[in-house]
């Protein structure tokens, strides 16, 4: 396996770089902040180039500006339109019960129903701690009947 380590930051103490690489990390998702005219674009396009052209892995992108369009373009990638009208959607309920690691898929599935839950309320409500048990279980009872089903085709 290759190992593309990318440099995320300094140390604020004792100015280290931070270096990283996503693949042995638990989530290799990523946020670039920075002021204007920073270079954040520029460290982002930096940093999925050096992917992109060491290894198999897949980069995606959630650009609502089409900046990285033509990147994609230019490296075989796909851009896929997410909007009212485009024809495809996103399946938040949707569930792959074969992760390699560790984490019990279905409270993986249940902080991600609550943290889309915490988005429509805002910030500034959030959501209490008993809002947050009510939705663990209730994304518990939705897959309760898919989780049997599976349960009786292995048994046959």
């Amino acid at each position: 396996m290759i190992e593309t380590v990318v440099c995320i930051g300094n140390n604020a103490v004792s100015n280290n770089l931070i270096l990283l690489d996503r693949r042995k990390s638990k989530n290799g998702n990523g946020f670039i902040f920075g002021t204007p005219g920073s270079g954040k674009s520029m460290s982002a396009k930096q940093e999925m180039f050096a992917v992109l052209l060491s290894t198999d892995d897949d980069v995606i992108v959630i650009d609502p500006e089409g900046e990285y369009y033509p990147m994609a373009e230019m490296l075989g990638g796909e851009v896929i339109r997410i909007a009212p009208g485009s024809g495809v959607h996103i399946n938040p309920f949707d569930i792959n019960l074969n992760i390699p690691n560790e984490d019990d898929p279905i409270t993986m599935k249940a902080d991600l129903i609550s943290a889309i839950c915490e988005t429509i309320v805002g910030e500034r409500y959030g959501l209490t701690p008993g809002q947050r048990s009510l939705i663990d279980r209730c994304v518990k009872k939705v897959y309760e009947p898919y989780l049997a089903s599976l349960d009786r085709k292995t048994d046959t």
